[in-house]
């Protein structure tokens, strides 16, 4: 333990903080508002329950929502305690179920050798239950499918609020006046649905994302024995963003505190940040701690730190008095200026020419951000910002399949897989990776197109000399040498497993190395690591999958989509424009809010398209 290193942390407390870091013992739940130091008060109280009892590291059970915000807490933690931080278990609900399932696999039967289904089986699943079951009020248009990933997230709602099928089903055998008949009706198509969605996972040992939290609520339960080894393991539990906590994760750290009749149970969250899961449940969550533990005590911390004055100032004159916290920075001269533009491509250029006139008053650029309500508002202001030589970012998911190294894997399979036919082989020799020279693809491409009638075709061009000097080609022996390459992999896709083909094309392509040789690696080996987890998820799924398999998950994954995406890294030197959800958090010198106006920021109704019925989520705990 750095002992100095805590006292200078907990020094700088406020009294309200220092109450919730020294309360270690029984019911806690601190209501904490943005800019509090929530985060601040959970690693130190983690650090003062090591510090003042003989609690073991591996005792502590931390729990988030995020894999970026455990990471965040845990180098924070190693800051005050050093290495035993990594043995505190800090995790999200999900990872800690996985941990629990795989430890404790006796336990349960229902799950034991099965695998994880990923999303784009999931709709894969989904959509085949649907083309079997007559569904007239799921279709639109005809379609069968056009409300699967709809489905899909009704059914992942229901069971985060721990309703299994036959609970569903019960639920809509009840008495539903007050509901509109259409609704009641997708209902029951839905309850439909999801409990052949359940008999299929089982009967392919599959379990999805959201089972892992349900199987350990429901072994936890009934398992006397795993409940009371559980129990004794984790002495201290602490909750973050306790306000978006499902009925299912409830239930799960009630069971396991169950034990105790004021157990050491520390919550964290904001009611007012609450992830609202329908209109009105967002204080359910503090009503529900409050009313269970009846001894536990309220620590409301609601002096900010992250904002000044004028800034909250403003947000309270939208939001409503009393809804955020008071003040506690220093003030500052900073002020909220306001501009009306008539068109938004004048709205573009004026934040583009302030942005280039701050960097060169020597403001640095990744101090500066661009916030929008949703990602389609990025590229036209990256265009804006690009025209005046601003270095910027645009932050948030890329589409993975549209990454260099994958797109080249992707297009050199298609024809593989569709092998001889023109328009994949035009695709591919284009391709850097082919070593084709531009100019000579251009050629080859032109010369069959011209000479159709007479039976070219793309491939001929490729392997026949003669033809590649009719269509004057600088460099046949490279075309020639790209066609053998073609040639190998299309007679190995016939003899081997995908996982291997797929490795073989990326290797002898020349794509692993030019990855490897680049300024970007780690980026690009980041994209193909994602893609080969597809290929594996492809062949673990399905027994000798071929790249027909292959393709249809990637149609599947684009049509619902799901296409796979990862963040881009963050890097000094750029202003970084992202969404309002993916700046919550973060903190900068300059903000620039665009198309701020009624209908994008607020004024939207939001219309489900499988709306599920709202008992679920009041369902008794």
């Amino acid at each position: 333990m750095h002992d100095e290193r805590f006292k200078q942390e907990y020094d700088r407390l406020n009294p309200a903080q220092k109450e919730a870091v020294d309360t270690i013992e029984g019911p806690v739940m601190v209501v904490a508002g943005p800019g509090t130091g929530k985060t601040t008060v959970l690693v130190l109280r983690i650090a003062n329950i090591l510090q003042k009892t003989d609690t073991a590291p591996e005792q502590i059970l931390a729990l988030t929502f995020t894999d970026a915000a455990a990471t965040n807490m845990r180098r924070r933690l190693a800051d005050l305690i050093g290495a035993a931080a990594y043995r505190v278990r800090l995790s999200t609900f999900h990872s800690w179920c996985q941990e629990i399932i795989d430890t404790y696999s006796e336990s349960f039967p229902d799950i034991i050798g099965a695998r994880a289904i990923g999303d784009a089986e999931k709709i894969q699943l989904l959509d085949g239950i649907m083309d079997d079951l007559d569904l007239p009020l799921l279709r639109r248009n005809g379609s069968v499918n056009a409300y699967t990933k709809d489905v899909a997230k009704a059914i992942s709602d229901i069971k985060r609020e721990g309703v299994e099928p036959e609970h569903f089903q019960e639920l809509l055998r009840q008495d539903l006046k007050s509901f509109d008949a259409k609704i009641i009706d997708k209902n029951r198509d839905l309850a439909a649905i999801y409990a052949e969605y359940e008999k299929r996972l089982s009967k392919t040992k599959r379990y999805d994302f959201d089972d892992m939290i349900v199987e350990v609520l429901r072994a936890i339960r009934n398992d006397a024995d795993l409940r009371a080894r559980l129990q004794e393991e984790y002495q201290y539990v602490l909750v973050d963003e306790h306000q978006d906590t499902n009925n299912a994760q409830n239930a799960v750290i009630e069971t396991l505190m169950s034990f105790y009749e004021n157990p050491n149970l520390f919550v964290v969250g904001d009611e007012k940040q609450a992830i609202f899961r329908f209109q009105g449940a967002s204080l359910e969550n503090f009503y529900y701690f409050r009313d269970h533990y009846k001894n536990a005590k309220m620590v409301k911390l609601s002096e900010n730190y992250r904002s000044h004055g004028a800034i909250l100032e403003a947000a309270g004159g939208l939001l409503g008095k009393g809804t955020l916290t008071a003040n506690k920075k220093t003030e500052a001269k900073e002020t909220i200026s306001f501009a009306s533009l008539p068109t938004t491509e004048l709205e573009r250029y004026f934040v583009a020419k302030k942005i280039k006139d701050l960097i060169a008053g020597g403001t640095p650029a990744e101090e500066i951000a661009v916030i929008y309500r949703d990602n389609k508002y990025a590229g036209k202001m990256s265009v804006m910002l690009s025209r005046m030589g601003v270095p910027h970012r645009v932050e948030g998911k890329e589409d993975l399949f549209r990454e260099p190294d994958v797109r080249a894997t992707i297009v050199i399979l298609r024809a593989i897989h569709e092998f001889g036919l023109d328009a994949p082989l035009a695709e591919a020799i284009m391709l850097p990776t082919s070593g084709i020279a531009a100019i000579d693809a251009a050629r080859i491409t032109r010369f069959a197109h011209e000479n159709w009638r007479e039976g070219f075709g793309i491939w001929d061009v490729l392997t026949n000399d003669k033809l590649l000097a009719q269509a004057k080609v600088g460099k046949p022996e490279t075309a020639k040498s790209f066609a053998q390459f073609l040639n190998r992999m299309h007679e190995m896709s016939q003899e081997t497993d995908l996982c291997t083909l797929v490795e073989a094309v990326m290797k002898e392509s020349g794509i692993l190395s030019r990855a490897t040789d680049s300024t970007n690696v780690l980026r690009r080996f980041s994209s193909i690591r994602a893609f080969m987890k597809i290929i594996e998820e492809t062949c673990e799924a399905i027994s000798n999958a071929t790249l027909r398999d292959l393709f249809a998950k990637i149609e599947t994954m684009e049509r619902h989509g799901l296409a796979q995406k990862r963040t881009r890294a963050r890097k000094d030197g750029f202003v970084r424009l992202m969404t309002a959800h993916g700046a919550k958090g973060l903190e900068f010198e300059h903000v620039f809010i665009i198309h701020a106006m009624d209908g994008i920021w607020g004024g939207r109704r939001k219309v489900e398209k499988v709306p599920v019925l709202e008992e679920i989520y009041t369902l008794s705990k």
